[in-house]
């Protein structure tokens, strides 16, 4: 088994995450930098407020400040997050939440490990 360990800080957590899951999330540098900013704000205590709607219209202008973009680009990155199923729909058609398998676990409050399983096509000439 292939083993790397790197030592962060929880507040690097979810960008260190995302970066390393992203050789098979195929992200830009854009919609990694919207994915990393929706998984801090899923973080924060008063996400509670729109617990169902992690695109909802205060995240977009927290994503249009911290990243400095527009609201259109935000608008076409959530679309392009939607279609690459980063963000999956919620209990109402206007509703989308972030897909679960992206969200880092931590494991006794001090580990977080991603396992990655590649099955090899048998039928595949080398």
């Amino acid at each position: 088994m292939n083993l790397w360990k790197r030592q962060i800080t929880k507040r690097e957590l979810n960008k260190v995450f995302l970066t390393a899951m992203n050789g098979l999330l195929g992200l830009t540098d854009k919609e990694l930098a919207v994915t990393t900013v929706l998984l801090d704000l899923r973080d924060r205590p008063d996400h509670a407020l729109y617990p169902n709607n992690i695109v909802c219209k205060p995240n977009r202008e927290i994503i249009m400040k911290r990243l400095g973009i527009s609201n259109q680009n935000v608008i076409q990155l959530i679309s392009r997050l939607k279609a690459k199923h980063i963000l999956v729909r919620g209990n109402r058609d206007d509703e989308f939440m972030l897909n679960k398998a992206i969200i880092p676990i931590i494991i006794g409050n001090r580990i977080v490990q991603i396992t990655l399983l590649l099955k090899l096509n048998e039928s595949e000439e080398v």
